[in-house]
């Protein structure tokens, strides 16, 4: 990804192509206000990590908003924000599976081979949230995220 000011700093660390590994993202609680910033976890399965799977829809990849992962300015689509923002207020603790965020969208060899083990990390995940964005936000004790859970 880059910015209308040129490259974004480096946030990814090569995954070891040799292992059956990914990254996990850990988003750090803050007031609603507050910039998002998380820290990328890297995994192996062989380790039996604990996590929960976002799916969501990407939407508009024009509008694009500004993030933080480890330390580093990282921008994503509105959708994701506002998952991310949910997410952030509803699960106060946990790891996540964010594939936009914890693939490295620039690195075609790692992109592919992250996207040959989705199913194999969504079969893993604890949970698989489905975030169908702020429109869908109604007062209605209708779930936007479908987990177990629930947040008011």
């Amino acid at each position: 990804m880059s910015s209308p000011d040129g490259p974004l700093p480096l946030v990814y660390e090569p995954l070891d192509a040799a292992q059956d590994c990914t990254r996990l993202v850990r988003i750090e609680p803050a007031h609603n206000e507050a910039p998002i910033r998380c820290q990328l976890v890297p995994v192996k399965f062989s380790e039996r990590p604990r996590y929960e799977a976002l799916s969501y829809m990407w939407g508009d990849d024009s509008a694009k908003h500004p993030i933080f992962i480890n330390g580093k300015s990282f921008a994503v689509a509105k959708n994701l924000f506002d998952g991310l923002h949910f997410l952030r207020r509803c699960r106060t603790d946990g790891l996540f599976w964010i594939d936009a965020i914890c693939i490295n969208q620039d690195d075609l060899q790692e992109k592919n081979r992250q996207i040959r083990i989705m199913p194999h990390i969504y079969f893993r995940a604890k949970t698989v949230l489905v975030w169908l964005g702020l429109k869908s936000v109604v007062r209605t004790d209708s779930l936007v995220l479908w987990s177990m859970y629930t947040c008011t």
